[in-house]
């Protein structure tokens, strides 16, 4: 860690349980390993995050579907999405983190999510890595 400079970003925090509180709390998980793994670093800020290759929010509006029974029951609500953009730009590792919004909004923004092109990944020290990425699908009937 002190090689590469990165003392000051980097934090060993052990064995932990609660991983789920922190990747709540982080921007960004990476996985700087050059070999498939386990994540072994938390980065906060890598040099370049993953981009979505396009306007999100157009995206959304072009494949995202209010499902039928919401509209009927009036739901509505933000879901937030949780994902790794692989090195390739391919996503994987979808899923929901306010588990207690309305199910049938969820399987929705999963899917779009899921179906998204590819992204363009995040960087660290110029190599190509997997980073976590979370969004925010809003769900609002006018």
């Amino acid at each position: 860690i002190a090689e590469y400079g990165l003392s000051d970003k980097v934090k060993i925090l052990g064995f932990k349980t609660n991983i789920e509180d922190y990747l709540n709390a982080m921007d960004i998980m990476v996985f700087p390993s050059l070999y498939e793994g386990v994540p072994n670093v938390v980065v906060e800020f890598p040099d370049a995050l993953a981009e979505f290759q396009g306007v999100w929010t157009s995206y959304l509006s072009s494949k995202l579907k209010y499902p039928e029974m919401s509209v009927l029951a009036q739901e509505e609500g933000e879901i937030y999405v949780n994902f790794v953009v692989e090195r390739d730009g391919s996503v994987s590792d979808v899923k929901i983190l306010n588990k207690n919004s309305p199910s049938r909004l969820q399987k929705e923004a999963m899917r779009v999510v899921k179906s998204s092109p590819k992204w363009k990944p995040g960087v660290v020290k110029g190599e190509y890595v997997r980073s976590l990425m979370t969004v925010k699908v809003n769900f609002e009937l006018e």
